[in-house]
């Protein structure tokens, strides 16, 4: 027989378990709005039945049960889904940063307004058609000037200001890179911890759930793979073990180094982690390129990098680096940082790219081959001191600096109207048009339909600036180009005609491998072609112009307006604009258009992440989350179980009672 005490035991067991869940759910209730908190449940066990297998067990009909157990107090959670949620997560904070950026860029540019560049042009070239009007007209010609430094103050605006935000996203990369080794450094000192506790049997779910949290945090900032490592010795079987985290590329694959290594941030086998250290063309200037990625071990319990004094030391040729991406294109992964620094800008071989470097470009391309053609059209035609005087001065009407077309940089920013011009608004050429030559060349019939491209020609014709001098009785030019498939090579040729089509004077020759040229004031440039090679014969372009040059003092006198409609016309003319024939209005329409499809294209994006993200929360949130509907009927559910143990205590009690007190009484 069973002894009466076993039901005692029984039910203390009950009472013990039934309490542990009451605890546990008390947990759950005081931690229902605790960021990053797993919902805890107490696993059940059924305590071994009695008697034993054995040779000496006693001998009843069969094992009667003795009680309840609590087994482990485990996290209710989906480790599929975290994966999922990390995914997207990352996802989430790519878009988040590009929109972020582009939506900034579009402020900036703030197009289509009455603010913005567009409509200082168009203030501008309306002002040059009144001063042709008028081109004595002193109030015409000043509003010619305003307008100008208008144009150009407004070109200086968006460059600084563009260069202003792109400086401020150099430091959220320094931000989010300090952030990343941060995270890393607490994800490591976590895993140190559970497995100092796991080998002994318990779940540290508090801190399962704070390293959850922290590589949720990291999730949002780069791509990230989580592999699972048994922290060994007298682990549960519910243990999860330590966090070997890799750099993950957008399909969830390991990311490798410019080696082949697998980049692992956190390595639980030695127990370190290994940070990101961002090296900068020039770290000293603000807006410096990003050039590599390089990743370190980090010190344990403070910031930096194991041996490295600073990050000067980090970015150092000597500094020998874990793991190394020597070039941006490497580093394909999502999140955050990855945003910020396609934003920023970034070094791919000998050049700089990035969302605002390539705005910056567009638009310092925009000012000076715009600012350069205006010039040219100027200085062709005679202003009213120069008509006064008999002598041509060549004024420019804008300032760029010094610039030159091989390296416009910066023209936006300083484009300025020229300082004789503020000086005195009749140094304005608003008479007298000279010869002014801009467009692309006329293919002939012997052009590859597949070639691509026309080359480009402008300038105003003098005769004299080339040796030998044309003839002072041509009355046309012909400039026919030439690329033979044979040797890959152009050549050029300059004829003059009489006015009854007899040749005059012939220059030829052939065009160097920069594919440009300068002859009699005209340049020419090839390199906006794309033959169609196929070895078999030779390709031909064509170009005619009057012979007539700058016009002399003779020709112009001060109520002569062409040269101010000349230059209104300048917004029209066909001008290289970084490899785009184009006019200066349509080069900035595609300016703005090209930035209105990334915005819109990065908006929707980040509207289909932030839908995918919330959808796995909300999947994860429902296993995970702590219900306080749920949590009251758990209460209520142990409770009546708590109550129902200590009735069978009572029970037993008066059993015992009963053999105690009760029995042998019959017969005294």
């Amino acid at each position: 027989m069973v002894s009466t005490f076993h039901g005692l035991e029984t039910a203390r067991r009950g009472m013990m378990t039934q309490q542990a869940a009451l605890y546990v759910t008390g947990h759950n209730i005081a931690n229902a709005n605790t960021p990053g908190y797993t919902r805890q449940r107490v696993n059940f066990e059924a305590t071994q039945a009695y008697p034993p297998v054995g040779r000496n067990n006693a001998k009843i009909p069969g094992q009667i049960g003795t009680g309840v157990q609590a087994g482990d107090i485990q996290r209710i959670r989906d480790s599929f889904v975290d994966t999922q949620f990390r995914g997207e997560n990352s996802k989430l904070g790519f878009w988040q940063a590009k929109a972020e950026m582009l939506t900034q860029m579009e402020d900036i540019m703030n197009e289509p307004s009455d603010t913005g560049l567009a409509k200082s042009m168009d203030e501008f070239w309306n002002s040059l058609q009144d001063l042709a009007v008028q081109p004595q007209n002193n109030g015409a010609r000043r509003v010619v000037r305003q307008r100008g430094i208008a144009l150009a103050n407004t070109f200086n605006y968006m460059y600084n200001s563009l260069k202003a935000v792109q400086k401020d996203y150099r430091n959220e990369i320094d931000i989010s890179e300090t952030q990343i080794n941060s995270l890393l450094r607490q994800i490591n000192q976590l895993n140190k911890q559970i497995g100092s506790i796991e080998p002994h049997g318990y779940l540290p779910n508090d801190l399962y759930d704070e390293r959850d949290r922290l590589v949720d945090e990291l999730s949002s900032l780069v791509n990230i793979k989580v592999e699972v490592k048994p922290s060994g010795g007298l682990a549960s079987a519910n243990a999860e073990g330590l966090y070997d985290i890799y750099l993950a590329t957008p399909q969830g694959d390991k990311l490798k180094d410019s080696d082949g290594k697998e980049i692992q941030l956190v390595n639980t086998t030695d127990g370190k982690a290994y940070g990101i250290h961002i090296k900068y063309e020039d770290r000293t200037v603000l807006d410096s390129p990003v050039s590599e990625i390089r990743f370190f071990e980090l010190k344990e319990t403070e910031k930096g990098f194991v041996g490295l004094a600073d990050d000067a030391a980090a970015d150092n040729d000597n500094a020998t680096p874990v793991y190394e991406l020597s070039k941006f294109s490497s580093f394909n992964t999502n999140g955050r940082l990855k945003g910020f620094i396609e934003g920023y800008g970034y070094k791919e071989g000998t050049d700089t790219k990035g969302l605002y470097n390539d705005m910056l470009s567009d638009l310092d391309k925009m000012a000076f081959t715009f600012a350069e053609q205006f010039n040219l059209v100027h200085q062709s035609g005679w202003s009213l001191n120069e008509i006064r005087d008999g002598v041509e001065h060549n004024y420019n009407f804008f300032d760029l600096g010094g610039l030159t077309a091989d390296n416009p940089a910066g023209a936006a920013a300083l484009i300025k109207v020229a300082q004789a011009i503020m000086d005195d608004v009749d140094n304005i050429a608003a008479a007298a048009e000279g010869n002014v030559i801009v467009g692309s060349m006329e293919r002939t019939s012997n052009v590859d339909n597949k070639t691509v491209g026309n080359p480009s020609i402008k300038g105003i014709y003098d005769r004299t600036k080339t040796t030998p001098s044309f003839s002072d009785e041509a009355k046309e030019i012909k400039v026919e180009l030439s690329f033979d498939e044979t040797s890959n090579s152009w050549s050029y040729k300059f004829t003059s005609y009489k006015s009854d089509g007899t040749n005059l004077d012939i220059s030829e020759g052939t065009i160097g491998t920069s594919g440009k040229i300068s002859l009699y004031g005209i340049d020419i440039d090839t390199t906006l072609v794309k033959p169609k090679d196929d070895d078999s014969g030779i390709q031909t372009w064509s170009y005619t112009f009057s012979a007539e040059g700058v016009k002399s003092s003779d020709e112009a006198f001060i109520g002569n307006g062409s040269n101010a409609l000349e230059l209104s016309k300048v917004k029209d003319a066909l001008l290289n604009y970084g490899g785009s024939l184009t006019n200066v209005s349509t080069f900035y329409q595609g300016m703005i258009g090209a930035l209105g499809d990334q915005t819109s294209e990065a908006l929707r994006m980040l509207n289909t992440s932030t839908t995918l993200k919330d959808s796995v929360e909300q999947r994860r949130m429902s296993i995970s989350n702590v219900s306080l509907d749920e949590e009251m009927t758990n209460m209520i559910k142990f409770q009546h179980a708590y109550n129902a143990a200590a009735r069978q205590i009572t029970l037993v009690d008066e059993m015992l009672d009963k053999i105690i007190n009760g029995m042998g009484l019959v017969g005294r």
